[in-house]
């Protein structure tokens, strides 16, 4: 008689990483944090500097405490591995603000906050388009619900509010994203 021991613990283990990769979501609003808090700081620089500092702190530490959990050759390594990018630029942009900060470092801030903020949008809207049910399971785990194996899935109506939502998602992360490009080709242009 053959054992689903191997395959439980398989799947247990994909939803480890997949619950550690959801509570390292968070790191996606960081930028937000830092650029759109740049101009109201801006004569603050020691503030800002530790405030930016702490935050890349704060990131790597919890990437790197994590990155043996991702080693595996599938889509949540590949996740973890862009969220690892995500980040890396997220450094890259604050160190150029901090060595050579450009002319027009506010305006900068303010369009690199919003075409990060209209980045997110888009993503989560599309995520909730296209796929509900991965939506629904990423809510679970993220609440920590996944070990309860509820016995009946959402109902239809819920997941035709998430598409909805994403739908609404999707337009407005669009609209953001448009005056992002647009701040930005200003700012690129003076």
């Amino acid at each position: 008689m053959p054992s689903n021991l191997p395959t439980a613990q398989t799947e247990s283990n994909r939803e480890a990483r997949l619950a550690v990769l959801t509570s390292l979501a968070w790191l996606l609003l960081l930028p937000l944090g830092w650029f759109l808090t740049f101009s109201p700081l801006a004569r603050q620089t020691l503030f800002r500097t530790v405030l930016g500092l702490a935050y890349l702190a704060v990131a790597f530490y919890k990437l790197l405490r994590w990155s043996a959990f991702f080693r595996k050759r599938d889509w949540i390594t590949l996740a973890f591995a862009l969220l690892s990018v995500y980040v890396l630029a997220f450094a890259t942009i604050l160190l150029w603000f901090w060595l050579s900060p450009p002319t027009n470092a506010g305006d900068w801030a303010v369009a690199l906050g919003l075409f990060v903020m209209g980045g997110l949008f888009i993503c989560a809207g599309l995520l909730l388009v296209l796929a509900p049910r991965i939506a629904d399971k990423l809510g679970q785990l993220s609440g920590g619900q996944i070990g309860l194996r509820q016995s009946t899935g959402p109902a239809q109506g819920l997941r035709l509010g998430r598409r909805i939502s994403g739908a609404f998602l999707l337009v407005v992360g669009g609209f953001v994203l448009s005056v992002a490009i647009g701040a930005l080709k200003e700012t690129w242009l003076r």
